[in-house]
């Protein structure tokens, strides 16, 4: 079984990137791999609207009774 990337050696990835880490990517290089595997970026989840994440609080029960008791208190 092969390591995780992140306890290998430096060196070991760095050959396996076939690249120098000193030195970097070269131009040319770095724009065949951004054309090759595309931008560095986590995919964004779709934003849920404010009003939506306040009245998802209340979905508890117990969010609820806590108010009901704060109220008759």
């Amino acid at each position: 079984m092969e390591q995780p990337e992140y306890s290998r050696d430096v060196s070991d990835i760095a050959t396996a990137l076939r690249t120098d880490p000193s030195a970097g990517l070269s131009d040319r290089d770095a724009r065949e791999r951004l054309e090759r595997y595309g931008r560095n970026e986590l995919a964004a989840d779709k934003a849920v609207a404010a009003w939506r994440q306040f009245l998802s609080q209340f979905q508890d029960p117990l969010v609820v009774l806590l108010l009901v008791a704060t109220a008759i208190s």
